[in-house]
């Protein structure tokens, strides 16, 4: 397939830029999984993912290790991944009822 993955660059991209260098490869290992099937499904490798409602659009979210999640969008006509957050997972728990 190869989707590209695209941070959004004034939501998602100033988390992952003020992250140490450990979080940021744990970041980007994990985001480069939505490279080959950014969709949840069993078995697929993508750990914690699941399909939600962002800002009333279809989306999904991955928690990433036990600090971090995203908040992205799939794209099928440009075979892109968006993702529109990157957030600590504490504060992404606090607003799901926004999701």
């Amino acid at each position: 397939m190869g989707y590209q993955v695209v941070l959004h660059e004034k939501n998602a991209q100033p988390y992952y830029d003020s992250q140490d260098k450990k979080s940021k490869k744990i970041i980007k290992k994990n985001l480069e999984k939505l490279e080959d099937d950014p969709y949840p499904r069993p078995g697929s490798g993508l750990g914690d993912t699941e399909k939600i409602v962002y800002q009333g659009k279809e989306a999904y979210r991955m928690h990433i290790g036990r600090s971090h999640t995203a908040i992205y969008t799939v794209d099928e006509e440009k075979n892109l991944v968006l993702v529109h957050e990157l957030l600590d997972i504490d504060d992404a728990h606090k607003n799901y009822g926004y999701y």
